[in-house]
């Protein structure tokens, strides 16, 4: 960190000129560019920088001069502090504008000959995530839960979750008031109890409290059923870290949660990928399934977890493979297509990389791939190329690394045919979005220069170190 980033530096009377994906405020000066929290186009504020290298800095607003008309009351101003939902002080309708901007604007600097599509409206704006993560600290001989400020370990307070399904937010205020009882709250201190997770399913009408600790804190019998009592919920997990692994333990109900997606049934383990936004996920699956025409088809589910694609996929198939390196959402997805009567499916416990470089076959038609956030490993992509699997569908989470991997597959002979986005996560500023691509008939590549904006959200969050 720099001098400037020491001093916390202000700057009087500058305004936005645009909005990042991040849903930061851009200010440019001749120096630098300055990404503010909770700053709005055309709006003039004085701000303070908390963080900045040679050539960008964030900062938070400490005066708002002048106000955008297109500025709301938030809903929860604590979820605006903490930055997990920057977007709430716009309404929904200039959320998606900006959402489908933005977009446009990253595929037209790199993409520019591919049109995107109006983006996909969630069914719900609140009480929509199906589970939900909690930082813990103990201030003033008390626990607090909350989330911590964007690029910090100051916790910001969570007297309510308006994001989260009702029923979560109802047990939440109910072990808040639990976990400061005297024995329980010494229980969980000694225990370092640093997070706790809500994973609540509409179709089974479970609810489950997961305790992230440091050490097994040793409930007893009375202490459990206050809990389970006091609380309302089904089952209570303990998750139990260290340097080099977890390990669960369930302390009362059961490890898995049911949930489902059409006629579709799934169990869910506490540490499998499940999408949190279940209403808007099954318009998505519906619209990908919509994007393979053909049947009697050989297809891969790369990255598969629990097999949600995968099994929605399967009465289009000849043959679903479905790969997953969690051992535990493996073994979740085979359970399912148990439980669902599939019997079309096959289930590899792999790296995504490992099976795509080593057993990707001349077959398969269709790849489906919804990976984290960093994308594509190169190798992965090369390897697809090499089998000439002819169509793929490519779900992503961070149309940054979408775009840089889509121009690897231009260039390797890939016609790019749609991009959708969907809003999966209202008063965010994220967006999924489905990209159909098809193998070119003639195997011609085509050199492409990849321009990435500026700021890059891995490389920016990666390299900063805060105060």
């Amino acid at each position: 960190m720099n001098d400037l980033g020491k001093n916390k530096k202000i700057y009087k009377n500058v305004c936005a000129t645009e909005m990042s994906y991040e849903g930061f405020g851009v200010v440019k000066l001749k120096d630098f560019t300055i990404f503010v929290e909770n700053l709005l186009i055309d709006e003039i504020a004085d701000i303070e920088i908390f963080w900045a290298n040679k050539k960008i800095a964030f900062a938070i607003v400490k005066k708002l001069i002048k106000k955008s008309e297109l500025r709301i009351e938030p809903k929860s101003f604590e979820l605006v502090q903490s930055g997990a939902a920057p977007l709430c002080v716009l309404s929904y309708e200039n959320q998606l504008k900006l959402k489908q901007n933005i977009t446009e604007k990253l595929f037209k600097r790199n993409l520019p000959n591919i049109k995107i599509n109006e983006i996909k409206t969630s069914p719900k704006k609140y009480e929509y995530r199906n589970k939900i993560t909690l930082h813990v600290s103990k201030i003033n001989d008390e626990l607090k839960f909350g989330f911590y400020k964007k690029y910090s370990h100051d916790l910001i307070v969570q007297s309510t979750l308006p994001l989260a399904h009702k029923e979560i937010e109802d047990v939440y205020l109910n072990f808040v008031k639990i976990a400061n009882t005297n024995k329980i709250s010494k229980l969980l201190t000694d225990a370092n109890l640093s997070e706790i997770t809500f994973r609540h399913s509409n179709f089974s009408n479970e609810t489950q409290l997961i305790l992230n600790c440091q050490k097994l804190p040793k409930f007893s019998n009375e202490q459990i059923n206050q809990i389970q009592k006091l609380t309302n919920i089904d089952s209570l997990v303990l998750c139990i870290a260290d340097k080099h692994k977890k390990s669960y333990k369930t302390i009362f109900g059961n490890e898995y949660i049911k949930y489902a997606i059409n006629n579709l049934k799934f169990k869910v383990s506490n540490d499998s990928f499940y999408q949190v936004n279940e209403e808007q996920t099954k318009r998505m699956y519906e619209y990908v399934s919509s994007l393979i025409s053909e049947n009697n088809l050989n297809i891969i589910d790369a990255f598969s977890g629990v097999g949600t694609i995968g099994l929605f996929l399967a009465k289009k198939a000849k043959n679903i493979t479905c790969i997953e390196i969690n051992k535990f959402a493996s073994q979740c997805a085979f359970n399912n297509a148990i439980i669902n009567n599939i019997n079309n499916v096959s289930f590899v416990n792999l790296g995504v990389t490992e099976y795509l470089v080593n057993k990707a076959q001349i077959s398969d038609d269709v790849i489906v791939f919804d990976p984290p956030r960093s994308g594509l490993d190169r190798k992965v992509i090369e390897s697809i190329t090499t089998a000439k699997i002819n169509k793929i569908i490519y779900i992503s989470c961070n149309p940054r690394t979408l775009v840089r991997d889509l121009l690897i597959f231009k260039e390797k002979g890939y016609s790019i045919n749609s991009i959708q986005p969907f809003d999966m996560f209202p008063q965010t500023f994220h967006v999924e979005t489905v990209a159909l691509l098809s193998k070119l008939d003639v195997d011609k590549h085509i050199s492409v220069k990849i321009e990435l904006d500026e700021l890059d959200l891995t490389s920016a969050e990666s390299k900063a170190t805060y105060a």
